[in-house]
């Protein structure tokens, strides 16, 4: 009968071990939760934090043809110092007005 209660207690120990092991591993591969910067674009950043005040007439002169790069740092510059202190969020506007800019002069 202790036998049997010893082997019982084993076998808990074991699966409570292996349930939690189980869990941690299914929490280390889910990742970080999504920031909110992962779900936006360029666009949406620019309509959030710089549209308000500029339209894109008026960014598109201030960056010019950005093909050089004192284009892109001016630009940079800008957004750190008004708009998006966030390194990622200035490299998804900055981004989105190259793309822009490109496809104006293509035009």
């Amino acid at each position: 009968m202790a036998y049997q209660q010893r082997v019982r207690g084993i076998l808990g120990v074991t699966v409570l071990l292996v349930t939690v092991a189980v869990v941690y591993a299914k929490t280390e591969d889910a990742g970080e939760p999504a920031k909110a910067i992962d779900l936006e674009t360029g666009e949406t950043l620019f309509e959030a934090r710089c549209a308000i005040c500029h339209t894109h007439d008026a960014l598109r002169d201030l960056t010019g043809a950005m093909t050089t790069e004192e284009d892109f740092q001016r630009v940079d510059t800008h957004l750190k110092r008004h708009y998006a202190p966030d390194d990622e969020a200035r490299a998804r506007i900055l981004f989105y007005l190259a793309v822009e800019t490109a496809a104006q002069s293509a035009r």
